[in-house]
């Protein structure tokens, strides 16, 4: 039974650290005509990773060394960093914060992916937008108000959910080669189209 060679919650896989073709050279230096595959070195993943981080760090957003992502065992991966927005409605603090992962492919490379968490004041991370409970429970406001503002803060949570995505989207699409998932047999195995 097969597998995906990648595990992402994006909209694309961005694949990096692919294995490629390279020039056989003789030892004179000239071009023999013929090819090797050839994976990636350490070094390669160093040079990504700083790489990713400094993109991130001139985003427009806050940009944080931290950030919790769920590391699938088949799909082990990296934390980049995260790029953060926060907002208070009323007396209560909404955070987003979308976390940059590297994982590793099943059969070869790696993908950078993203994982997104909302913050509300009760002091735990959750993966989902509902503020309610946040609301009614450690607000001082009114009733009426806390239900305004729950609103409020779940539409602005929405739309900085969709910035941060395309955000951290354009820097992947720097730095990797984009391919969607056009097809999956039935052993699990897929079958990748790059795009464009």
């Amino acid at each position: 039974m097969g597998t995906n060679n990648f595990y992402s919650n994006a909209r694309t896989i961005f694949a990096v650290l692919m294995d490629y073709e390279d020039e056989i050279f003789d030892e004179n230096g000239e071009p023999t005509g013929e090819t090797e595959m050839r994976s990636c070195e350490e070094w390669d993943y160093d040079d990504l990773k700083d790489h990713a981080i400094e993109l991130m760090e001139q985003s427009k957003f806050s940009y944080s060394d931290s950030g919790n992502f769920s590391n699938n065992r088949n799909f082990e991966g990296t934390l980049l960093g995260s790029l953060n927005v926060d907002k208070y409605f009323g007396d209560v603090l909404i955070e987003v914060r979308i976390n940059a992962v590297i994982r590793s492919g099943y059969y070869e490379g790696a993908n950078l992916d993203y994982e997104v968490e909302y913050y509300s004041g009760c002091g735990q991370w959750e993966d989902s937008i509902n503020f309610g409970y946040d609301f009614e429970n450690h607000s001082d406001m009114s009733r009426g108000l806390q239900v305004i503002q729950t609103k409020n803060a779940e539409r602005w949570a929405e739309k900085i959910t969709e910035e941060l995505e395309e955000e951290l989207e354009k820097i992947f699409t720097q730095m990797s080669t984009p391919y969607n998932k056009v097809g999956q047999f039935s052993n699990g195995e897929a079958v990748y189209q790059k795009v464009g």
